[in-house]
């Protein structure tokens, strides 16, 4: 290109800035392309509130953000590894002389006319030097804030990511940093490229290129800055100021740390955020059979025992905790739980004939069959006698029981956590049933049918108070097997005693209630209805508190936004309304103190691999 004045031509681009010549304009282009698939997704996740235990907005895509991060960070790093080379060869460039403004200029030429536009030369002729430069600082205002825009999206996404995690206000930055900061600048770019176009409408577009391949580059620079100089003599300080190489090496290794800060918490957010949603849909378990299970039994309420008020919660714990050690040795009691206060060394049922007694069809009507004959009743006599059955009588007549406080070392370590909290075997106590429903068989041989009836309702009294004050799910469904055992039995007692019709009513009332809770047990049990569930105090109180375990690990692990930011105010008011209704005692609130940390005891969102077993087990 040519002054209208000069002959001789000034090469553009200047020589060592032809591989950063018009490189700014596509590398703004794939950032922005980047911030599309990487930021939106992430940013409707962190930003849109969800109910408690939601997977968030996705639901069941919560694969989504993961994916769309994936691709999102490779356009991302190409994007950025554009801007860096481009900014190290401007280094390079700088290091042989050529000021910061000639740079910016060649990496802002995207139409490849800057070299016309600085001299006045081809359709930048009739322009005077106060319009050229305008439409210089234009272009580069504009790709400027473009630039800006396209960073700072990924940046302020990161960076609320990382001050949510720090709990440093991630919220309240996330919108204008990631988003409504980045649209602004934008539309000033937008503004500035179309104040460039209007001015620069009839420019020439495709300038010749010519590759700078003399190895004196140095001197070729230094000529080609005083050229400019003899032909902008009306502005000699068009380049600027001598570049600064450092300044631009800094920008390149500033490029590196935005690419850490931009994708590796947006990556590291998605990628846990998708583990535990993947965890949370696969260990949350169904509780569709409990849920029978405990209708069943709520049939049989009719037959509990009237409590008795001089029999005080701690009473009826104690009873229970030497009613499950019962036949056991003490070594087996592991370390925080307590020693019964009561001991009954003598197994439930003696070892030569305990296997002929194994429960199973129609084992109630045989034994009240058995307890007649001479041959059999001698051992059924034993099982009778055995000194754990007053403990029954305690449990059946308590209008409530403190078990945490009867059961466990108050308080619990700090190191204990649900996963290590020692549970006691409750196998003795079904063995205890039986043999209690074996002392009604031979009270009814001995002609005490009324006393053999008061027997099996102590079983499904003790049953109904493990469901109604049991503190884990496990207590729950022992409470539902001991009250199935004990309808068994009174079906059978009617039987035997020539109730024929009450036995029946019994019967079909049992059968229809199990076959409805079965029709009804489809409705939604998944963790986003497990904190309404907590709090309906209808519920078994071992299945609220067990929900309350689940809510506690999974709901801050559920979502992208809770990752993040922590479950919020919708997780902490929920906590005070579950405190207020499964918390009845002081030892209560040491347990739920237990069950709030998590099952690790690690009280904030961790991939919880070892629960999908436990869910396993729960199922």
């Amino acid at each position: 290109m040519a002054h209208p004045s000069v002959a001789a031509p000034l090469p553009w681009p200047p020589p060592a800035l032809e591989p950063i010549h018009g490189k700014l304009g596509p590398a703004i282009a794939l950032i922005g392309l980047a911030d599309v698939m990487l930021v939106l997704p992430i940013l409707v996740s962190l930003g849109t509130p969800s109910p408690l235990g939601s997977l968030g907005p996705f639901g069941d895509a919560f694969w989504v953000p993961l994916a769309s991060t994936v691709l999102g960070s490779v356009a991302l790093v190409a994007g950025l590894q554009l801007l860096f080379r481009l900014l190290w060869n401007a280094r390079d460039a700088a290091r042989h002389g050529h000021g910061w403004r000639t740079v910016l200029y060649v990496a802002a030429d995207e139409p490849r006319d800057t070299g016309f536009l600085l001299v006045g030369a081809r359709a930048f002729a009739g322009l005077g030097p106060g319009q050229r430069d305008t439409l210089l600082a234009a272009r580069l205002y504009a790709a400027a804030l473009a630039l800006a825009a396209v960073l700072l999206m990924p940046f302020g996404l990161g960076l609320a990511i990382v001050l949510g995690r720090l709990n440093w206000a991630g919220q309240n930055v996330l919108w204008t940093t990631a988003l409504i900061l980045p649209l602004v600048l934008l539309l000033g770019g937008l503004v500035g490229n179309g104040a460039a176009g209007l001015l620069a409408r009839a420019a020439l577009r495709g300038a010749p290129r010519r590759q700078a391949m003399d190895p004196e580059l140095h001197r070729r620079v230094l000529e080609w800055n005083e050229r400019l100089q003899t032909l902008r003599g009306d502005r000699p300080t068009a380049t600027g100021g001598p570049g600064k190489a450092r300044i631009f090496g800094a920008g390149a290794l500033a490029i590196v740390v935005l690419a850490l800060v931009a994708v590796g918490p947006a990556m590291l957010l998605t990628v846990v955020g998708t583990v535990s949603s993947v965890i949370v849909a696969i260990a949350t378990p169904s509780l569709a059979g409990t849920q029978i299970r405990i209708a069943a039994a709520e049939v049989l309420r009719r037959y509990r025992l009237d409590p008795d008020p001089s029999i005080s919660p701690e009473a009826a714990g104690q009873a229970l905790q030497a009613l499950v050690w019962t036949g056991r040795a003490e070594d087996d009691r592991p370390a925080g739980e307590r020693r019964p206060v009561r001991s009954h060394a003598g197994p439930w049922w003696p070892a030569d004939g305990a296997e002929r007694y194994a429960q199973g069809a129609g084992w109630t009507d045989s034994l009240f069959a058995r307890a007649r004959r001479r041959s059999e009743s001698g051992y059924l006599r034993q099982v009778a006698a055995h000194p754990a059955h007053a403990e029954f009588a305690t449990i059946a007549r308590a209008a409530a029981a403190d078990i945490v406080g009867t059961r466990y070392e108050l308080p619990f370590a700090e190191e204990l956590s649900m996963m290590t909290l020692p549970f006691p075997p409750f196998g003795g106590l079904r063995l205890g049933a039986q043999a209690h429903i074996a002392k009604a068989a031979i009270e009814l041989a001995e002609g005490r049918p009324q006393r053999a009836e008061q027997t099996i309702r102590e079983v499904i009294s003790t049953g109904l108070v493990l469901i109604d004050h049991g503190p884990t799910l496990i207590e729950t469904l022992i409470g539902a097997v001991l009250v199935g055992t004990g309808g068994d039995a009174l079906e059978a007692l009617y039987r035997a005693t020539r109730r024929t019709p009450e036995a029946e009513t019994l019967a079909w009332v049992r059968g229809e209630v199990r076959r409805g809770a079965e029709r009804v047990a489809g409705r939604e049990t998944r963790l986003r209805a497990m904190p309404t569930m907590v709090l309906d105090t209808s519920l078994a109180a071992g299945m609220r508190w067990e929900l309350f375990g689940i809510v506690a690990a999974f709901a801050p692990c559920a979502n992208l936004r809770s990752i993040a930011f922590g479950p919020g105010a919708d997780y902490e008011n929920w906590l005070a309304s579950a405190r207020e209704r499964l918390v009845r005692r002081p030892n209560d609130e040491a347990l739920f103190a237990l069950m709030q940390r998590g099952l690790f005891g690690a009280g904030r969102c961790i991939p919880l691999l070892g629960s999908v077993r436990i869910a396993g087990q729960m199922r």
